[in-house]
This record gives C-alpha cells, structure tokens and sequence, in this order.
C-alpha cells in the first residue's frame, strides 16, 4: 500500500472539512496524489493494477478506500470544463493515462453507459468550444467593423481638409491676380503727375 488506510482516510476528511478545498475537489486532488505517487515509484500496487479506471467515467467511480479514494457521488461535478476545478479533472485524466502505462493488462471494458457519458461529455466540450469560436468571430467581425468606420472617418476628414486646401490655393491665386491688377493702377496713377507737368 502506498500510504495507511487510516492517514489516507483522515487526510481526504480534511481536505473535504478545509474552507478551502470542497469535497469533490478534495477527492480529486486524491487520485492526483497517488497516481503522482505511483509514478514516482515506477509501478502500481499488483492488487490494484486490474482494477484501474480506463476512463474519466471509471476514474469518478473509482473506489480504493484503504487509499482514502471514494467515488463520486455527483458526475458532473467532475468535467472537465469545471469552472472550479476543471484543471484537476484534466490533471487526474492525464496522470491516468500516465499511470496505465506503467501496466500491462488487458483493456477493461467500457459498458456502454460509461461510453455514453463520455461522449456526452466530448459533445460538452466541443458545443463549448464552438460557443467560445462564435463569441471570438463576433468579436473580430466588430473589430473590423469598426476599423472600416474609421478608416472611412479618416478618409472623409483627409478630403475636406484636401477641398479646403484646394479652395484656399484657389482663392490666393485670385487674390495674387488682383493684388497685380491693383499695382498697375497705382503705377498708372503715379505716371499721370509727371505727364501733367511735361505738357505745362
């Protein structure tokens, strides 16, 4: 045995009693501690090696009390898209498989119910996965939404500013154009005095 039966049974009480650790976590974190240990050690217990869970299904009902590891008593607290402690399941699932390879025996067989539960499960996580696609396409779709108004903002702002040059370029020139026109007069103005005197 890896540890006592009567420590391993006191220590999963208290994870269960902690305020911080609720009773499916604290019998989560279990699994994860002896299959963390097992494979530390590089083997599995003879008397246990026929009996270990081949699915997520078979790993919550999964019943060692001498190890202090008691099934679950609700399955959906234990998916993998728990928003409390989904990161565990996926630990126990993953150290699960780890811990199968250390074995050689013949697969057990998935009932049909379990099979059933766990591709209900895989339909979860893919029906949560494309909610997450969806949400992300909507997101970039207003993104670029929005980068086209301002791009068309911007483009708008540059041609009034570029009518508004063009009207003041205009307008100079009409300007330069009277500015020449002014000064012939004031040339042909200032001439007169100076005719006026040569005729006198």
């Amino acid at each position: 045995m890896i540890k006592p039966a009567l420590h391993a049974l006191h220590n999963s009480e208290d994870e269960a009693a902690s305020p911080t650790c609720s009773v499916p976590e604290g019998r989560i974190r279990r699994r994860i501690e002896v299959f963390e240990e097992w494979i530390k050690k590089g083997r599995v217990p003879l008397e246990l090696a026929q009996h270990l869970p081949r699915s997520l299904t078979q790993l919550m009902k999964w019943s060692v009390p001498s190890l202090g590891i008691v099934p679950s008593t609700n399955p959906h607290d234990y998916t993998r898209e728990h928003k409390s402690w989904g990161s565990k399941v996926k630990k126990a699932e993953k150290l699960m498989g780890d811990v199968l390879g250390l074995v050689e025996v013949p697969k057990a067989p998935v009932s049909a119910t379990e099979r059933v539960l766990d591709l209900r499960e895989a339909k979860r996580e893919l029906k949560h996965s494309l909610e997450l696609a969806v949400d992300q396409y909507h997101k970039l779709a207003h993104e670029l939404v929005e980068a086209k108004r301002v791009s068309r903002s911007n483009a708008d702002i540059a041609k009034a500013l570029t009518e508004q040059l063009d009207a003041a370029k205009l307008d100079l020139e009409k300007r330069d154009g009277q500015i020449a026109e002014l000064r012939r007069e004031l040339h042909a103005l200032q001439a007169l005095p100076r005719i006026a005197g040569r005729e006198s």
